[in-house]
């Protein structure tokens, strides 16, 4: 698989240290929750706030749920929760 662009927005920039990665994904990560999984090995507190449910998914810029699959994706994006009026 190619380079993924992982992205962490707003508070999750802090948890994970930097507001951009860029990855090989191996071809068993399929859908949101292994990625969380495999992005998150060895660091307990980005794992929490990655799982947390108000945290929103963009997967080449569409917003998806965390059971949807994940197939060759230029850039993943790990947004906190939108608020505003």
């Amino acid at each position: 698989m190619a380079s993924t662009r992982i992205l962490f927005m707003g508070k999750l920039r802090d948890v994970a240290g930097v507001g951009e990665r860029i990855v090989d994904l191996p071809a068993s990560i399929n859908s949101v929750g292994p990625l969380i999984e495999f992005l998150t090995q060895g660091n307990a507190p980005l794992k929490e706030a990655l799982s947390a449910p108000e945290i929103r998914v963009a997967i080449d810029e569409t917003i998806v749920v965390h059971d949807e699959a994940i197939i060759e994706p230029n850039e993943i994006a790990f947004m906190p929760a939108f608020s505003g009026g």
